[in-house]
């Protein structure tokens, strides 16, 4: 819940609905940033290493690893058997 419209404006512009035209609709970092290790991956199908990832992406390894494992916990993202490789999962094609 905001508080006061005067505050909210300055400090916290998303709860401030004065004008729309005034505060462009943000985006979600997650989402763009899932949506590019998929892209990525998407054009290997053969699969990538995690250094490939995060040379391809400009993601921190670590944060490219939370992104791989949990959309291979949806099924989006599967590491390739015998070898440090990860390809798009079954989920991306349903």
């Amino acid at each position: 819940m905001c508080i006061s419209r005067g505050i909210a404006r300055n400090l916290f512009p998303w709860c401030y609905r004065a004008n729309q035209a005034d505060f462009p609709m943000s985006k979600l970092q997650v989402i763009d940033r899932a949506s590019e290790i998929l892209a990525v991956m998407s054009r290997n199908p053969d699969g990538m290493t995690l250094t490939e990832i995060t040379r391809e992406t400009g993601l921190h390894k670590a944060t490219a690893l939370r992104f791989l494992t949990s959309l291979h916990e949806n099924g989006f993202a599967e590491k390739v058997a015998s070898s440090k490789h990860w390809a798009l999962g079954p989920a991306i094609f349903e």
